[in-house]
């Protein structure tokens, strides 16, 4: 069963952190930072930048590096020309013809305004000191998490609901995985994992141990991000996870719908997060680009490929374009899956969101017949900063999906007024093609909002308690 996935055991360094803990002493400048004027993807793309430079001879860059431009040598410059040297460092390394470190420095300019802020950066790194190298990309994929989670201007799925998805999709070796909006490469760091695991050993089997080297075989990656400065954290995410830059980038910057079609292979596998921010006058605007990007990977696939994609509600009920889309779908691939997500897992925004999970078949005329729905958000739990969706929180999902990623393995129904229930197409058809089916009766009350106020009363407290501590004297 899929809950017998091995999970990594924790690691514990400094002062008996594990890695999450130090994600967070990465991050906890940023706030600081961020009231000096340092915006936090400045933040952000600064500790990356340092963080290359301290790690280039454990990952074997040191040598594409000029020799007159290192770590070691930006700590020993003397305090009044440091900050003019590492401003010196990232414009030479934009002219790096190192495919990685190129796009890693592509534009790279630092917005820190003094060298007091470069050296509570260096300051800040020196809690890695001790770390396994082994250990930097899961550390710096928490981070990253960190970033998300604090940023008002993405949306990133939960790390769990993503481990779930390749999970329940199974790339395999040799395949070929695409995300046409691959943002930091949550999805395409997740295959790659997915990959080294299950061709060393059965990743279901509970005595299984990976052995996961560098010389493993990968998965075979093409990720597409339209935003510069976001390609740029996929690359480090994905270096730090000694995923290869060759025959190409793992994520190219790019849009996905102004490539040519013959640019792109036809892919075996699409995972992918298609929910972004937008403003409320621009939403006609996202909602065409969202469907564009998902007609692109319906067309993308192989016969036999298969996809997991997260989508906005809008993009399942609405009618005209929507619905035209959703029918193409319907008519000439095999939807087999919908995932209704709870409310609350891209805090602090709450966009209600679904995973179509969906296949082309072998044959032209192979499409879909009937559409199981599994219903998360009804009478459930919320999510939000406090109370984050966990790989626990999607058992039961996992459970009733089966094994077999396309779909076929048997499955029973509850009734319909449980969580997990199929349509005909037939049905569906009577329904305007709508994918967005609440058949569960909503609660009056949302639980999210009643936890998320339990939380801010006990911030407030906490709060008010540390100014009468600091009024007290400590």
């Amino acid at each position: 069963m899929h809950s017998k996935v091995r999970q990594q055991p924790a690691v514990y360094y400094k002062g008996n952190m594990d890695t999450r803990e130090i994600a967070q002493k990465l991050w906890e400048p940023a706030k600081a930072l961020q009231q000096n004027g340092l915006a936090y993807h400045d933040y952000v793309d600064n500790l990356t930048w340092l963080l290359f430079l301290k790690i280039a001879p454990a990952i074997d860059m040191i040598e594409e590096l000029p020799a007159t431009l290192n770590w070691r040598i930006l700590l020993t410059t003397p305090t009044a020309q440091q900050l003019a040297y590492y401003q010196h460092i990232l414009i030479t390394l934009r002219q790096s013809t190192h495919p990685s470190i190129a796009a890693l420095f592509s534009q790279a300019r630092t917005q820190l305004k003094t060298v007091q802020q470069l050296k509570q950066l260096l300051e800040t790194l020196t809690v890695l000191d001790d770390i396994v190298i082994d250990d930097l990309g899961e550390i710096y994929g928490e981070f990253l998490d960190l970033y998300a989670l604090n940023d008002q201007e993405h949306l990133v799925p939960p790390r769990s609901l993503v481990d779930t998805l390749v999970i329940l999709t199974q790339p395999q070796l040799g395949e070929l995985i695409h995300d046409p909006a691959a943002d930091t490469a949550g999805f395409l760091v997740a295959a790659d994992q997915y990959v080294q695991i299950t061709s060393d050993c059965d990743v279901f089997e509970d005595d299984c141990i990976p052995d996961i080297t560098p010389a493993m075989p990968q998965a075979m990656l093409l990720g597409i991000e339209q935003d510069l400065a976001r390609q740029r954290l996929a690359i480090m995410h994905c270096l730090l996870h000694e995923i290869d830059d060759t025959p190409h980038l793992p994520v190219q910057w790019g849009n996905s719908l102004l490539m040519e079609r013959h640019a792109l292979p036809s892919v075996d596998v699409v995972l992918s997060s298609l929910v972004f921010i937008t403003e409320q006058r621009h939403e006609a605007t996202q909602q065409t680009q969202t469907l564009a990007l998902l007609r692109h990977s319906y067309h993308a696939l192989k016969p036999k490929g298969r996809a997991a994609i997260i989508v906005p509600d809008a993009v399942l009920h609405a009618t005209g374009h929507a619905q035209k889309v959703r029918k193409e779908l319907l008519d000439n691939f095999v939807v087999h899956t919908v995932l209704r997500l709870p409310q609350g897992i891209f805090y602090p925004h709450q966009i209600p969101a679904h995973v179509l999970f969906f296949y082309r078949g072998e044959q032209p005329t192979e499409r879909t017949q009937n559409v199981w729905f599994y219903d998360m958000r009804s009478q459930s739990t919320g999510f939000g900063r406090h109370l984050r969706l966990k790989r626990q929180h999607l058992m039961g999902f996992e459970t009733a999906f089966g094994e077999d990623n396309y779909g076929t393995s048997p499955r029973q129904g509850e009734g319909k007024k449980s969580r997990w229930h199929s349509y005909s197409r037939q049905w569906l058809t009577q329904k305007n093609d709508s994918l967005d089916l609440a058949y569960l009766h909503e609660q009056e009350t949302n639980s999210y909002e009643g936890q998320e106020s339990i939380w801010t009363f006990l911030e407030s407290a906490v709060a008010e308690l540390e100014d009468l501590r600091d009024l007290l004297g400590g």
